[in-house]
Order: C-alpha cells, then structure tokens, then sequence
C-alpha cells in the first residue's frame, strides 16, 4: 500500500519492503515505543532525585520514575486505541497511520493518490496543534511560566538547590525555545502542502 521506489527498491509507505512492511511497522513501533517509555522513566528518575535532599534521593527518583512510567504507559495506551480507530477508516495499520504521520511533520508525504485522504487529515491536524500555539492565551501564558521558572532558579540557586535550580532552567530554556520549533514545523508542512499541490497555510513571521 502507497508504494514509492527508494534506494533499496519499491517500499511501502513506511519504508519497509515488500517482504513484511506490516512487521517491519510493528516492529518499529515497539522499538520507539520502548525508547520512549525508557527515557520517560529515566527524565522522571533524575527529576525525582534532584528535588530531594540527602538519602532520600534514591527513593525520590524511583518513586517520581514509577508513577511516570505508569501515566507515560496509559497515555500510550489511549493514543494508540484512539489512533486504531483512525486508521481502520483508511484501510491502514497503526503503525502505517503513525509513520505517515511522521513523513508529513518532516515535510515529505507520500504523494501517491490512495494515500491522499489520510494525508490530509493529518495535515489538518497538525496544523490546528501549531495554530494553537499561536493564539494570543497560548502566548501569555508561556510568558508566564518563562518569568515564574525564572524566578524559582534564582531563589534555589541563591539558596544552595542547585539540582532544582539547574531543573527550573531547563524549563526555561524549553519555554524559551518554543516559537523557534514552532516555526521550523511550519516550515516543514508548508513543504508538505507545496508537495501535494496544496497552498502553504502558515502566516507571515
């Protein structure tokens, strides 16, 4: 299904040859999937131990660990049902669904016709993720925490938390980068667009 030739022949639209491309899905999926609830554990580890003090360290960064691990597991879990149901309506597997969908935040969907509704709807779904980071509420209130964090690195740096305060940094700097990332992936789906013949979306900088 949604086959283009590539250098290592005809694949699918994921990428995988025609020997397995549902397998090779599935497979990729799990491999990502675990990647990512392996990092979700490892961030919420070091989250946990940097806020405690002393001893308790270990502990903190366990427990933090566990019940990140856990609400990372459901919420993988409720995305994929949701995106199951999405996928059956195009005749697609989850992992077909998921790998399109990564192709056209990369700016390069597949343009053959039978893939094209899918296509779409993904478009208009990312587009309405980025239009809404855009919105006046969505603006303030990153300013907002930008000057909170800021304000809470300062006070755990000045008095000796140093782990909290490296920890409040990095979330300003996350806040910080945000309009950056935000118009790189609008550059990448007006690529998109452009590819399948549409008209680019995004507004003037």
């Amino acid at each position: 299904m949604f086959r283009r030739d590539g250098p290592q022949g005809v694949v699918g639209v994921a990428g995988a040859t025609e020997n397995g491309p549902r397998s090779s899905h599935r497979h990729g999926t799990a491999a990502r999937t675990t990647a990512l609830l392996l990092l979700t554990a490892g961030v919420g580890f070091a989250l946990g131990a940097l806020t405690a003090d002393g001893e308790r360290r270990w502990w903190s960064g366990t427990v933090v660990a566990a019940i990140a691990s856990v609400v990372a597991a459901v919420t993988l879990a409720a995305v994929w049902r949701r995106e199951t149901r999405r996928a059956r309506r195009f005749g697609l597997s989850t992992g077909q669904l998921f790998h399109l969908a990564r192709d056209v935040r990369r700016g390069t969907p597949p343009t053959d016709p039978a893939a094209r509704p899918a296509v779409l709807e993904l478009l208009g779904r990312q587009r309405r993720a980025l239009g809404f980071q855009r919105h006046k509420g969505y603006r303030r209130a990153r300013t907002c925490l930008i000057i909170l964090f800021s304000l809470l690195a300062v006070v755990q740096l000045a008095s000796g938390s140093y782990g909290s305060g490296a920890l409040a940094l990095l979330w300003v700097l996350f806040f910080l980068l945000g309009p950056l990332t935000l118009r790189r992936q609008e550059r990448r789906l007006d690529a998109a667009e452009r590819s399948l013949g549409l008209p680019a979306q995004s507004p003037p900088d």
